[in-house]
C-alpha cells in the first residue's frame, strides 16, 4: 500500500524484517530525520519542508578514500556524478569527517515501506562494494552500471 506522508512511510519501514532503527529525531518546523541500518551500512533519510511535499533525502555513508589512492577515487567518483547526475543521486564528501556520501533524492508519492526498503538495500550494497573496491578496479563505467542495475 502507498503511503501518504513521510511518517507513514517511516513507520511501516520499521515493520520491514532486516531493518534496524538506529535512531529518529523530528522538529518544530516540520522536519523528520530516521538512521536505519541494512546490510551493515547506516542510511540516514530525512524530510522537511525544503526537501518538497513527496521528497525525501537519503544519505548512506561510504568511508574514507583509500589511502594513498585518494586522487584516483576522487577522479572515479566526479566521472561518476558527471554520468548518473540527471537520475538523482549524487557522491559527495562530509565536510566534517572527510568520508565520502552517496545523496539521493527519493519521492515517495506512490511509495511503499517494501520499495523503501528495496532502494535502501540497494545503496547498502552499493556501500559494501565501495567498501571493497573504491570503484578504481572497474572504473566510472563499471561503477555506474553497478548502481544503475540496482
Amino acid at each position: 500500500m502507498a503511503m501518504t506522508t513521510f511518517k507513514e512511510l517511516c513507520q511501516g519501514l520499521c515493520q520491514v524484517p532486516g531493518i534496524a532503527v538506529t535512531e529518529s529525531s523530528d522538529d518544530e518546523q516540520g522536519g523528520l530525520a530516521i538512521d536505519v541500518e541494512v546490510h551493515g551500512v547506516r542510511v540516514a533519510l530525512s524530510h522537511g519542508p525544503r526537501t518538497g511535499l513527496h521528497r525525501a533525502l537519503m544519505i548512506a555513508t561510504f568511508g574514507q578514500l583509500p589511502a594513498g589512492r585518494e586522487s584516483d577515487a576522487c577522479r572515479t567518483l566526479l566521472n561518476i556524478n558527471r554520468q548518473v547526475l540527471s537520475l538523482g543521486f549524487a557522491f559527495g564528501r562530509n565536510p566534517a569527517t572527510g568520508e565520502i556520501v552517496l545523496k539521493q533524492n527519493y519521492s515517495f508519492d506512490q511509495a511503499t515501506a517494501e520499495g523503501l526498503h528495496k532502494r535502501i538495500a540497494t545503496m547498502a550494497d552499493c556501500v559494501n562494494h565501495w567498501r571493497r573496491h573504491h570503484f578504481l578496479a572497474e572504473g566510472a563505467q563499471g561503477a555506474v552500471g553497478h548502481a544503475q542495475s540496482r
